[in-house]
């Protein structure tokens, strides 16, 4: 009979094996080559306890139920932690509920205001009915968020989509029959028009009636087939139960997304063409502006929800509710309510009328669970043959040690009659109460193999390797970045970037060839000829982030982007500021004209850039970015990814190209009613807005990945936010240079600033 141990010993013998955890975070395992009593003491692998103290009957550890996990020494389960988006210990859910509370606030103001000042000019001619809708649905659309904070449960789940999606579709329909009405209310004031008769409230009813409506079908259908529901989702994080909704139907989700989409589609695409109508009928502009911040935040949207898990889904699209909303309401209702409150002069009929028309001719731009990682793994069964068993009726046949009468070493186990041999990928767990030559065969668990036949434990496999499917070898972890031989979307964006670095590049000999003609050179050409080039270069720059990173790739791809980027926006701000400068100097007796040139330009693009060269070189002097193997994102794989070496550095790289954007924004907003022949700043204030929109957008998306689509996030919003200035600043110009030559004219522009 083996002897009890004292506690010092116990002790001893814990600290030779290189633990000195209690005994009842162990089980023990047999040594191999030696008797059952000789055996070391292993701890108990992920989401298992041992809460006896060390015996030969405990040569396992017991796995906790689903809902448990182990306490922290793995000695008895406990409820798992709940997680989801708690009013009590949840800083971002007093963020989120506060954020709305305060513009649900800003668009009672609004409303208030609108209703105070409902029978003046400004509020009539922009149908004062649909602005109510509209203000409703907006200051809804806030409150809805507060059906996505909380505890879930099924009534919140069946009301999170279904409210948000038919609240949306009211606004968004009266948007659309707003930019409807203005081309209607436009077209009957010409003479012997018979549009008069849509003229009044029965086509902005209709419209807002039947957009909402379909939604309203669609909800109900989603209701009644699967609706959404409550669920305990166990197995995203270790130790945690994440109380979440379950949409019920993928397919019903992504159908309200895709007809509040559609909607969205349709107003900016008539917004857009009726955008140049005279400025008493100029809320069209408006509306472009709104339905283009509206459909950038959703598409953006759209990846970084489909890549998380938790309640960092819930986050992503309260984010995206209130971002959406708040666009439409500052672009729509924040100029109007400035000429209410602090502008009431202009704020008469006479004033409309008086406007002359604005803009040019019309243009055309448009993660898996971990598995309770069985039981420990590092010895394996003794080579002994038990010829006779007696057991005996003493305290410790009780505890399951049984006398040994006869014990005769060979090299090889004999057959058990009670189990059968485990085979590899298997491993030996002793049934309780019963001889050794009775056990259970149970898989090894996940990072574990077994490579011979009745193995009493199982092998972790080395950092770099993981298990084939039978789990009876370790084999090479399959490596994972942005491929271009067997990744799709490496294809796709590395396509995009070079149809969009020839499309750049074609514009750019456009530019080239007609440098002499009114139009490019009015709007600085050598301004533009640098963020031609700067955006071509951007386009290429993203294939820094394809393929396989190395040191030299991962220290070029945040400075390159970072250094070209700040060449665009210097350029767009030096295009701003010379906008004005010339406007300027064209007045009598103005000293400007001494600031016409390029020196300021230069300097502008110069002192821009040349900073972002000095934060960039900081960076890859104290903390470059180098290549890393991340082992422990994905189980079975092996990231291979870029370590960005000073997070601090790349938060400045985009914080001061921020600043730049902010600043472009801000002057060209504010000098975009110059005469038509210096109107490119109205191109720049949409340039800089869908930049700042995506580059906003990208910060939380970029936070919420990992792995790749870190870089996929990336490379979206490089490509996204370099088109954005394209399209926004040059395609209009090249539809006057290619299309409209006859506009194309000296006398022409001066007849517009007239």
């Amino acid at each position: 009979m083996r002897p009890a141990r004292s506690e010092r010993q116990n002790l001893a013998r814990l600290q030779r094996n290189g633990t000195d955890q209690p005994a009842e975070l162990l089980r023990r395992v047999l040594q191999r080559g030696k008797f059952t009593c000789c055996f070391d003491c292993v701890q108990c692998s992920e989401g298992e306890i041992s809460n006896q103290e060390v015996s030969p009957d405990r040569t396992s550890c017991e796995k906790c139920p689903e809902n448990q996990w182990p306490n922290q020494k793995k000695e008895k389960c406990v409820e798992k932690s709940t997680e989801y988006l708690s009013y009590d210990n949840d800083p971002i859910t007093v963020v989120l509920s506060t954020l709305s509370i305060l513009l649900t606030i800003i668009t009672s103001i609004i409303l208030v205001i609108f209703i105070l000042f409902r029978d003046t000019p400004i509020v009539k001619v922009n149908n004062r009915n649909l602005s109510f809708i509209l203000l409703v649905s907006i200051m809804l659309s806030f409150l809805c968020t507060f059906l996505f904070l909380g505890h879930p449960v099924d009534i919140t789940c069946m009301l999170r989509q279904t409210s948000f999606g038919i609240i949306f579709s009211v606004a968004v329909s009266a948007v659309l029959a707003k930019t409807i009405m203005v081309c209607i209310a436009f077209k009957a004031t010409k003479p012997s028009s018979n549009w008069s008769k849509f003229v009044g409230v029965k086509i902005p009813n209709c419209v807002v009636f039947i957009g909402s409506f379909t939604m309203v079908i669609i909800c109900i259908s989603w209701l009644s087939i699967a609706p959404p529901f409550q669920e305990m989702n166990t197995h995203s994080y270790p130790g945690k139960i994440i109380i979440q909704c379950n949409e019920g139907s993928v397919i019903a989700f992504c159908t309200v997304l895709g007809y509040m989409g559609l909607l969205a589609a349709v107003s900016f695409i008539v917004a857009f063409l009726v955008r140049n109508l005279p400025d008493s009928f100029n809320e069209a502009k408006y509306i472009t502006f709104s339905m283009l911040v509206f459909c950038n935040v959703w598409i953006t949207f759209i990846p970084a929800y489909m890549s998380v898990m938790g309640k960092n889904t819930v986050i992503v699209e309260i984010f995206a509710i209130i971002a959406s909303s708040a666009g439409i309401l500052c672009c729509i209702f924040l100029p109007k309510c400035y000429i209410i409150v602090l502008r009431p002069n202009i704020n008469t009929k006479k004033h409309l009328l008086k406007l002359n028309w604005s803009g040019l001719t019309e243009d055309r731009n448009v993660i898996q669970a971990l598995g309770l990682q069985g039981y420990a793994r590092e010895s394996l069964q003794a080579p002994v043959d038990f010829t006779c068993w007696k057991n005996t009726d003493d305290q410790n046949s009780k505890r399951g040690i049984r006398h040994v009468s006869k014990v005769r070493d060979i090299r090889t186990t004999p057959s058990s009659k009670c189990s059968e041999d485990c085979v590899p990928g298997y491993r030996r767990v002793l049934q309780r109460g019963k001889f050794t030559c009775c056990f259970d065969c149970v898989q090894c668990s996940e990072g574990e193999i077994s490579n011979q036949e009745d193995r009493t434990s199982c092998e972790k496999c080395p950092e770099n390797q993981w298990p084939n499917q039978k789990k009876e070898k370790c084999v090479e972890k399959s490596t994972e970045y942005l491929s271009y031989d067997n990744d799709p979307i490496t294809l796709v964006l590395s396509t995009l970037s070079i149809l969009l670095t020839i499309i750049t590049s074609i514009i750019l000999v456009i530019f080239i060839l007609f440098r002499d003609t009114p139009i490019v050179k009015v709007n600085n050409r050598n301004l533009s000829f640098i963020l031609l080039v700067s955006i071509m270069l951007s386009f290429l720059c993203t294939f820094l982030f394809l393929g396989h990173p190395v040191d030299i790739t991962c220290m070029l791809r945040q400075t390159s982007f970072g250094i070209i980027f700040s060449v665009a926006v210097s350029a767009v701000l030096a295009k701003t500021i010379m906008v004005c400068i010339a406007f300027k100097a064209t007045k009598p007796s103005s000293n400007w004209s001494k600031f016409v040139g390029v020196k300021i330009p230069n300097c502008v693009v110069f002192i821009g850039s040349f900073t972002m060269v000095i934060i960039c070189i900081s960076w890859l002097s104290i903390a470059p970015p180098f290549q890393e193997m991340n082992t422990h994102s994905y189980p079975g794989k092996i990231i291979i990814q870029c370590n960005e070496g000073s997070v601090i550095a790349f938060c400045t790289v985009l914080g001061y190209m921020g600043f730049l954007a902010a600043v472009s924004f801000i002057v060209a907003f504010l000098v975009r009613n110059l005469p038509d022949s210096f109107n490119e700043a109205k191109y720049i204030t949409f340039s800089m807005l869908v930049f700042c929109n995506v580059w906003i957008t990208f910060i939380p998306a970029y936070m919420s990945v990992m792995g790749k689509n870190t870089v996929i996030v990336e490379i979206f919003a490089i490509i996204a936010s370099s088109a954005g200035i394209l399209c926004c600043i040059f395609l209009p110009k090249c539809y006057i240079i290619v299309l409209r030559p006859n506009i194309n004219t000296k006398k022409h522009l001066l007849k517009l600033s007239n």
